[in-house]
């Protein structure tokens, strides 16, 4: 009999994707597909350079394989230096910008495909991440502290990244020698007591990166509101104000930004910054998945099984869940085979045509 035990190794993954792209393409299918062509070759000739493999692409997303952390992470710096030198000659509306996660971990063997907490965890790294940037695990970081000394590394401390059971330490590079641009914050117990309250009527810290990003949003720079809020929300160089954090992230979802609708969307449901709103945050969530976020998606699929903010409706959850699992999410995929079992076979049939109704009206 055949050894039917899944292969597992150590693998480093490295995980992107373009940030705003589900906006941009609604407000510009072939100037966004132009864009996504180009910082593509950029990106693969990269990652082939280094000895890479790309074993998983979506639409913008790319998720690559390297057998050693420093190729990764060279790879990665490549990139984005390449990226913003495009950028630099490009017009705003013509610039794209990508996040990238990185991490070392234990996957799981499928043929050509891998998966497993390795890969995930990679993933939730690339959506924590600065637009432009590159957040890497401590894993990575241990393996690479010592082999750049042109790339700054700044510590964020522990995170809790979404369906990551324990929490990760993570750290963001600066490309170049100039300090990042968002430093951890400094504990204190008013910023990290959770029973410590806010004082939303405080006028918030105004440093110069955010004046910049003030300018940009000005201008209808959905990424500037985005990064506002994010700022704001987790205390990136000045103490969180998760008031002010809601004010950048709904005028960027209101907007159309899918990540500011489903950051919004997690702070209504937890009750940061405003009272808890479950019917906002499913609005919210549903705004965002139907951008193809594929959290929101995720996060969607859960309120229908369990009735936050609506009514229980697992025909839809099964739907949400299947969307989000075409991209890969485990989780997704393991919620979608559950439910499954609870489904009857209309049920599944009317799950399935909601799934092909949904990609029809997206392509």
């Amino acid at each position: 009999m055949s050894d039917q035990k899944p292969r597992r190794k150590m693998a480093v993954i490295l995980a992107s994707d373009m940030v705003g792209f589900s906006k941009a393409m609604g407000d510009d299918e072939t100037g966004t597909l132009k864009k996504l062509k180009e910082s593509r070759a950029l990106m693969d000739k990269a990652i082939a350079t280094h000895y890479g493999r790309i074993f998983n692409t979506s639409g913008d997303s790319v998720i690559a394989e390297f057998s050693s952390p420093v190729d990764a992470v060279t790879a990665a710096i490549e990139f984005q230096k390449l990226l913003k030198q495009r950028n630099s000659i490009n017009r705003v509306e013509n610039q794209a910008h990508f996040r990238v996660g990185i991490n070392l971990g234990d996957v799981i063997v499928q043929g050509n495909d891998l998966m497993g907490e390795g890969i995930n965890i990679a993933a939730r790294l690339e959506s924590i991440g600065i637009p432009g940037g590159i957040c890497i695990s401590n894993n990575v970081h241990s393996e690479v502290r010592k082999r750049f000394d042109s790339v700054g590394f700044f510590s964020r401390g522990l995170q809790s990244l979404k369906n990551i059971e324990d929490p990760v330490e993570v750290f963001d590079i600066s490309i170049d020698k100039s300090p990042i641009k968002y430093e951890a914050p400094k504990p204190s117990p008013a910023s990290t007591s959770p029973s410590a309250p806010q004082d939303s009527s405080a006028a918030p810290e105004v440093t110069k990166e955010i004046k910049g990003l003030m300018m940009q949003s000005l201008q209808g720079d959905l990424a500037a509101c985005y990064q506002l809020g994010y700022i704001y929300e987790n205390g990136e160089g000045v103490a969180v104000n998760e008031a002010e954090a809601i004010r950048w992230y709904t005028k960027a979802a209101t907007n159309g930004s899918p990540e500011s609708q489903f950051n919004l969307a997690m702070m209504m449901e937890q009750g940061r910054g405003c009272p808890v709103n479950l019917r906002k945050a499913f609005y919210w969530y549903e705004k965002a998945a139907n951008q193809g976020d594929i959290e929101a998606q995720f996060n969607l699929g859960v309120c229908l099984t369990a009735g936050k903010g609506c009514d229980v409706d697992i025909v839809q959850a099964h739907m949400w869940f299947s969307l989000a699992a075409r991209k890969g999410d485990a989780d997704s995929i393991s919620n979608r085979d559950i439910l499954a079992k609870r489904l009857k076979p209309e049920q599944m049939t009317e799950s399935k045509k909601m799934v092909s109704d949904w990609i029809a009206q997206k392509t």
